[in-house]
């Protein structure tokens, strides 16, 4: 049942890559007075056959048949023109986060895809920042460095998604030049009744500070949550207790409304 579960997936993710029935969200990410100034892009997928297929599900099928490469370009490619959208109707920038998968991230052309479709969607590198995994760096490391210092250096900002849950990111982040971390809601879950999950954050904020990097607290989906990772030194969040992720529309609607248009 689970390979015919997962063939089926393949198969019509197949057809959704080829007749747009993948869509994007976006979730905001806040400061500390609740202003948005950033978003993660998300992808989703409702099919006619299956019904809504969870992200977990069909990203894990995308990267075992070979289709996170023209998953990943459709992420990219939809994400930046929607926003570039989305900056016209707010009147200002935001930080836009796109997550990006180990087979997106070693492609040959990688960079050249992202700096074109920056110019394509009229976006500065400064907008953009691109979310990676510490699996990235399992095998491989120094072209992985490259391309990192290559993003860089036209000015695209790299964020260490899900920091603390693996072994090594201690000792990564003496080697690699990223821009953000984030804590992972593993974290967050726990930050109220476990005193080393709360013992976690401190230290994570402690490194954010001193690698003078951003530092986002995800999956913050109560109010006491946020206030404890305030009083940590948490200054941007991004989780339910401050929105859902939102199609481009209500996102639009509800920042004209935070900006009194």
């Amino acid at each position: 049942m689970v390979y015919l579960r997962r063939l089926s997936v393949e198969q019509r993710l197949r057809h959704g890559l080829a007749s747009d029935t993948l869509y994007m969200m976006y979730q905001p990410q806040v400061d500390e007075t609740q202003k948005t100034v950033g978003l993660e892009a998300l992808v989703r997928w409702q099919d006619e056959e299956l019904g809504i297929v969870s992200p977990a599900e069909f990203v894990e099928v995308a990267e075992k048949s070979g289709l996170m490469v023209p998953l990943g370009r459709f992420v990219v490619e939809t994400s930046m023109h929607e926003y570039s959208i989305l900056r016209e109707a707010a009147g200002r920038s935001l930080d836009l986060a796109i997550n990006i998968s180990v087979i997106q991230f070693r492609q040959p052309k990688f960079v050249e895809s992202v700096l074109e479709a920056l110019k394509v969607h009229n976006i500065s590198p400064r907008e953009l920042v691109l979310e990676i995994t510490e699996s990235l760096f399992m095998d491989d490391f120094e072209p992985v460095l490259t391309t990192i210092e290559r993003l860089r250096g036209h000015g695209v900002r790299i964020s260490m998604d899900d920091f603390g849950t693996g072994y090594s990111s201690l000792s990564l982040l003496r080697k690699l030049p990223l821009d953000e971390l984030k804590i992972d809601k593993s974290f967050v879950d726990n930050i109220l009744e476990d005193e080393r999950a709360a013992n976690m954050i401190r230290s994570i904020v402690a490194i954010a500070k001193s690698y003078n990097m951003e530092l986002v607290a995800e999956g913050v989906e109560e109010e006491a949550q946020a206030q404890a990772l305030t009083r940590m030194g948490c200054r941007r969040f991004q989780g339910y207790y401050f929105s859902r992720p939102k199609r481009l529309d209500k996102l639009k609607a509800d920042l004209a409304l935070e900006i009194g248009v």
